[in-house]
């Protein structure tokens, strides 16, 4: 009962496991070009 409470994703089929993997990469991307952003107004 752990285990399938600890890795769901095991269950999903290829495709969902792309999006996910896909929406993870573009939410850490969001975070980075943020991060960038507030940089880059502070230099201003």
């Amino acid at each position: 009962m752990n285990k399938l409470n600890k890795k769901p994703w095991k269950f999903l089929s290829k495709k969902q496991l792309h999006k996910k993997k896909i929406e993870r990469a573009n939410e850490r991307a969001r975070i980075e070009n943020s991060k960038e952003l507030n940089k880059n107004e502070k230099v201003k």
